[in-house]
């Protein structure tokens, strides 16, 4: 059961190729530091029993989703939505995360602090809500972004986020944001209200491949 007052982190280890390693570096790092909060961990079916077993050993809770996916030979894109979902969503693999976050947040508490991360490329080296009295109190700020490493990771020196921008809204709106670093989607800390709102609006003005 989750704890609805929270904190929780919220992630997605869609891939059965990951193994117990990658979640002693993710829910292990962060239980580590004494973090007794939800962790909350979407995978597909089929995972490797080793996988499974780390995330119940780590206390993670964990939802195995079942996507019906297509492969878009024009962009090489995939095309998913809910196994049997009426009506049927399609969107991008990258996309389908928000519909469990927004799900997920409405499990807690409007006062619950909640942390949006990556999985596999995710380690803690602390608790990351312990700064939260210092830096950042809700409700005067509702959410927190991250950008990646200045100067290395620009938006012109990332192929992936040109290739959206370009493919999104063109070469002229590229261009004019090309030199500015790159905001981090994957990480984003908020609270209820403040992530159910940022993943809200993402679907609003994300350009569908």
């Amino acid at each position: 059961p989750h704890n609805s007052k929270g904190p929780a982190v919220f992630a997605v280890g869609m891939d059965k190729k990951l193994v117990r390693e990658m979640v002693k570096l993710f829910s292990g790092t962060l239980r580590s530091t004494g973090f007794t909060g939800d962790i909350v961990v979407a995978i597909y079916p089929g995972c490797k029993e080793g996988f499974v077993e780390m995330l119940k050993t780590t206390k993670t809770i964990t939802y195995v989703i079942d996507l019906d996916c297509t492969k878009k030979e024009s962009t090489r894109d995939h095309q998913c939505g809910f196994m049997n979902s009426q009506p049927r969503i399609a969107v991008s693999i990258n996309m389908i995360r928000l519909y469990m976050y927004k799900w997920w947040s409405t499990l807690y508490d409007a006062d619950a602090k909640i942390l949006l991360s990556d999985f596999r490329d995710v380690i803690f080296q602390s608790n990351p809500f312990d700064y939260i009295p210092l830096q950042w109190s809700a409700p005067d700020y509702q959410l927190v972004v991250f950008q990646e490493s200045f100067p290395n990771k620009m938006i012109y020196r990332c192929s992936h986020n040109k290739k959206w921008l370009v493919d999104c809204y063109g070469k002229d709106m590229f261009e004019d944001v090309a030199y500015n670093p790159v905001s981090c989607s994957g990480t984003v800390m908020g609270s209820r209200d403040g992530i159910i709102l940022y993943v809200s609006q993402l679907f609003r003005f994300c350009c569908i491949l």
